[in-house]
């Protein structure tokens, strides 16, 4: 009688954007560095 719903595309990215918490533009850019273990003075040589 009651049909369950296909799970769509949509609904799936719907999900996985609930599932992520994401603070990296709350809390300090010193913070930032230590969690990727990076600094400001690193760069990119290419």
């Amino acid at each position: 009688m009651f049909r369950d719903k296909k799970p769509t595309a949509r609904n799936n990215l719907e999900a996985l954007k609930n599932e992520i918490e994401i603070d990296e533009h709350k809390i300090p850019i010193s913070e930032v560095y230590r969690r990727y273990g990076t600094s400001p003075a690193m760069v990119l040589n290419l």
